[in-house]
């Protein structure tokens, strides 16, 4: 036990090292990139300052081939008492640089009046990981819709593996041509960017908020860089074994409660949504899919 956890921990510190190595810098810049860039406009309306981050496609091979990762940015507004740099991950995964606007306008909700807020003393720091957003994006032109109904609807029969491998392998083919950047688009890959813009930064360590797959990504980049982390907390966790087909099983009974939650809301509403006057039989109309022939 004593020689694995000393293995584990050579590990982190040899990531850490490896990934705080070299120089670089962000050049700040609008947020928007265009009339109808809203996402640009919302982290503009923020105070936000934008920019790009270089980093290795093959953190093994930092002279190699690079990939740009996109950052948001939003100064402290109450600098003399600042606690450091927060980076938010929204979940997905996908584009988070939103993250940065979103905390800005006062989330949590239920901090107390007269609390000192996040975005007054922590910079708000928001990425797009890599191959998301604006992050050298990579698109097989797959609907995401198509892969959650296969989780969802994934059972531990003959049909359902069926269906999941023909997903699968659809989404295999799609992407075929992109094989030579595929391998780095690990989570592990986005935590170890997340530290080369902590270096970018100038910060010896960075506070995190993320939920949903943030979380998971929050959790593997503190397995990495321990040292990096000052404040974390890790909302709506999913379990990382969870991945793949059995992604929504563990969620399925509180999805259960709420879709009957749901049906009892319609049902008192019947004369708008006309899908059943009782809950049961809302659940038979969903059920028989009417809702996607008459919305």
């Amino acid at each position: 036990m004593i020689v694995l956890t000393a293995v584990v921990l050579a590990g982190a510190l040899q990531g850490e090292a490896a990934a705080g190595a070299g120089h670089r810098r962000i050049d700040w810049h609008d947020c928007r990139t265009g009339p109808d860039d809203e996402t640009g406009q919302r982290l503009a309306n923020a105070g936000a300052s934008c920019g790009e981050v270089t980093v290795p496609l093959d953190h093994a091979d930092p002279g190699g081939r690079t990939l740009s990762v996109a950052v948001a940015r939003r100064a402290a507004t109450d600098p003399a008492h600042r606690l450091g740099t927060l980076m938010v991950n929204i979940g997905g995964p996908g584009p988070s640089r939103e993250g940065v606007a979103l905390l800005a306008q006062g989330l949590p909700p239920e901090v107390p009046a007269g609390a000192p807020s996040i975005a007054a003393r922590y910079d708000l720091v928001g990425i797009d990981p890599r191959f998301f957003g604006l992050s050298t994006p990579l698109e097989c032109g797959w609907p995401t819709g198509k892969y959650l109904r296969s989780a969802q609807v994934a059972g531990p029969d003959r049909v359902s593996f069926d269906r999941g491998a023909a997903v699968a392998k659809d989404l295999a083919a799609r992407c075929a041509d992109r094989r030579d950047v595929l391998p780095y688009a690990s989570t592990r890959d986005m935590a170890k960017d997340m530290d080369l813009v902590r270096a970018a930064l100038g910060e010896q360590k960075i506070s995190y908020l993320g939920w949903s797959f943030g979380s998971y990504l929050g959790a593997v980049h503190l397995q990495l860089f321990p040292r990096r982390v000052d404040r974390i907390v890790l909302d709506c966790p999913a379990a990382p074994e969870a991945a793949g087909p059995a992604l929504a099983r563990e969620t399925g009974p509180a999805d259960a409660a709420a879709l009957r939650d749901w049906a009892s809301w319609a049902a008192r509403r019947d004369e708008r949504y006309h899908l059943g006057a009782t809950a049961a039989d809302v659940l038979a109309a969903v059920d028989r899919d009417r809702p996607r022939r008459r919305p």
